[in-house]
Formats: C-alpha cells, sequence, structure tokens
C-alpha cells in the first residue's frame, strides 16, 4: 500500500503544524507512571501518526524542544492523560 501526505512545513510564525483527523483518542496513564495506553480509533490512530510524521519530517528546521500537542480539546476523550509529542533537546 502506498499512502500519500501532505506535511506542513515548520515556520518559525507558525512552529510545527498536524493535521486534526479527529477521531477517538484516549490514553490513560497508569498511577505508578510505568505504562500508558493508547486507545483509538482508526482517525484517532492517524492523527496521532500525522503528528509524529510531522515532527520527525520538520526536524532539520524545528528547534529542540518544539513540540505538539495532543490534549483534551478537541481530541481527547474526557478523563484522558495529555500527550506531547516533542523534539529531544539534541
Amino acid at each position: 500500500m502506498k499512502i500519500t501526505i501532505d506535511i506542513p512545513e515548520y515556520s518559525d510564525d507558525t512552529g510545527l503544524l498536524s493535521d486534526n483527523e479527529g477521531g477517538t483518542i484516549q490514553i490513560i496513564g497508569d498511577p505508578e507512571g510505568k505504562h500508558a495506553w493508547i486507545n483509538a480509533d482508526r482517525d484517532g490512530m492517524l492523527t496521532l501518526a500525522y503528528a509524529c510524521l510531522s515532527m520527525a519530517y520538520n526536524w532539520d528546521s524545528s528547534h529542540p524542544g518544539d513540540h505538539l500537542h495532543i490534549d483534551e480539546h478537541p481530541l481527547l476523550e474526557k478523563g484522558s492523560t495529555a500527550l506531547v509529542v516533542c523534539k529531544l533537546n539534541q
């Protein structure tokens, strides 16, 4: 299977952009902080994948610490743990 997607280029004005496919995403962290469960429907999984691809393909032009938020409004189910996809400071 071959898939073609458009990933917006990083700019200092807009930062990293990720297409919001929508869908349903639920992230549950355990109380000990050792595990997290990501439960999602198909569109939710595409949203998560797109966020990671946006970070990876803009690696050289983005800055250390640049990040994307996957949080309750509008993506996550109520009560979910927010997720931040962040570029390592290397």
